[in-house]
């Protein structure tokens, strides 16, 4: 196994359909380097008003120059994969039952080096079989000693 390595984990997210305000969030996690891809591991903590936290989610996305898995668990859930020019169905988990999903790639952007790196997903989301809507997501890691 490939020891892990303490990070600080940036996540940028867009609504490329609406243009609105994109969601910014850092936090600590670890990532693990398998020569032809990395294991990033994070957990993204959501907030009510007042800034206590209510929901967490732990989140493994797995990376390589052509692919990405990511798989978030908590109240929340789902498994995502990305393979560009590919349509890929699975299920988000809620509290309240399962919603059909479906993500299409549009392209998966991977840069590494030894202390840092970035991952871009380009995809469109479909939920309940609705219209797809374009996401852009990256998430860019530097390591960190101690985070």
């Amino acid at each position: 196994m490939a020891d892990r390595l303490p990070v600080l984990v940036s996540v940028l997210a867009t609504d490329a359909e609406t243009g609105g305000e994109p969601m910014r969030v850092r936090m600590p996690g670890t990532l693990e380097d398998q020569s032809d891809c990395v294991m990033l591991r994070y957990t993204e903590s959501l907030a009510e008003d007042g800034g206590v936290s209510a929901e967490r989610t732990e989140v493994t996305l797995r990376a390589g120059a052509d692919h990405a898995v990511m798989q978030r668990r908590g109240a929340f859930g789902a498994m995502m994969v990305f393979r560009p020019g590919e349509t890929r169905e699975s299920a988000y988990h809620t509290p309240y039952g399962d919603l059909p999903m479906a993500v299409r790639t549009r392209a998966v952007g991977f840069i590494r080096d030894a202390d840092r790196g970035e991952i871009r997903l380009d995809y469109e989301l479909s939920l309940q079989g609705g219209a797809f809507g374009r996401r852009l997501l990256t998430l860019t890691w530097q390591a960190c000693r101690p985070c």
